[in-house]
């Protein structure tokens, strides 16, 4: 979707908010039919890394989407939270409703809701259809940007514009549903997760399998950006319900990471039909363990450095030493 949004570049700044997002889908029963992640617009400048820009419509299955001041990063407007939480991630340091500090930890399981029904959240927003505001109380977080972090994705009014713009792949039982996943950052990496809901409302996901092992833990990697690519199996017994419209039989998948300050990815609509003109084709070749292309970083990296690029100020030596050994030479 192409949005006319007006915004003045900004500094980049160390941000709870990267990611990765669902830039490309087709079905096996029509591999011309093309689309991508709902909420993803086609006009954001991704070689631009900052919030306002090349991030502004990562979907991110958490709510809130950033920390109520907007900006995922430190900043000293809450001197009693700039230590962050408590070891039990109660409450901001002397703090008594943790919510109302703009630096809130983003990573904390108690002020922050993850993987609720539907297909989630950006940081862009506006006040048309296609976004459904919750969070009134955060329109004036960015005043340059009044609607950004205050809503939530309108899941029917996106697969309405995709159906107009014919951008809703066509799959048939037992088929299969193409993803290309683009890692932007170094916390939009995998493994990637998949789930399926056959009544299309984003409330009924079930497990899908995954076939590929995307470098990663815990949704970080020091990867350059690139494309991870891979075929979802379909259930021979698949039958898609969702209606929206004069759009019949839909079903919708969910492909994410497992990054703390996420999940990030998006939602897929495809319809399921009897027969198409590729049906009978199996997907393409894919590498079920692709490697990175190149790193964004080199060793040695200090702790800080990996606490940075995982957007994790408390990631766990596990981790870090699977980051140094990615770095290795032959890796």
């Amino acid at each position: 979707m192409k949005l006319a949004v007006l915004y003045a570049l900004t500094a980049l700044v160390p941000s709870a908010f990267s990611h990765c997002l669902i830039t490309g889908a087709y079905g096996n029963a029509n591999h011309k039919i093309r689309s991508y992640g709902i909420g993803l617009l086609e006009d954001t400048n991704r070689r631009v890394d900052s919030r306002v820009d090349g991030q502004r419509d990562c979907t991110v299955f958490s709510d809130p989407a950033m920390t109520p001041n907007g900006s995922g990063a430190r900043q000293r407007k809450c001197t009693l939270c700039l230590a962050g939480f408590d070891t039990e991630c109660g409450a901001c340091r002397g703090v008594e409703n943790c919510q109302k500090c703009p630096l809130y930890d983003t990573n904390c399981s108690k002020c922050r809701k993850r993987h609720l029904p539907g297909c989630g959240r950006t940081y862009y927003a506006s006040g048309s259809k296609y976004y459904v505001v919750d969070h009134p109380e955060l329109k004036g977080t960015d005043p340059a940007r009044p609607f950004y972090n205050s809503a939530y994705i309108h899941t029917a009014n996106w697969i309405e514009w995709l159906r107009e713009k014919g951008k809703i792949p066509i799959v048939t039982a037992g088929g299969w549903l193409w993803v290309t996943m683009f890692q932007q950052t170094t916390d939009g990496a995998g493994p990637y997760y998949c789930m399926l809901d056959q009544a299309g409302k984003g409330e009924e996901w079930v497990n899908m399998t995954v076939p590929v092992v995307s470098p990663g833990i815990q949704g970080a990697s020091p990867c350059n950006n690139q494309n991870w690519e891979w075929p979802l199996k379909l259930p021979q017994d698949l039958k898609c319900t969702g209606e929206y419209g004069a759009l019949k039989n839909v079903c919708l998948a969910k492909c994410f990471n497992d990054a703390p300050n996420g999940p990030f990815g998006g939602c897929i609509a495809f319809q399921q039909v009897e027969s198409g003109p590729d049906m009978d084709k199996e997907p393409r070749s894919f590498e079920t363990n692709p490697k990175c292309r190149g790193f964004q970083y080199r060793l040695p990296i200090s702790d800080g450095q990996i606490r940075f690029l995982a957007g994790d100020d408390s990631i766990g030596a596990v981790a870090k030493a699977y980051i140094r050994d990615m770095l290795k030479p032959g890796k």
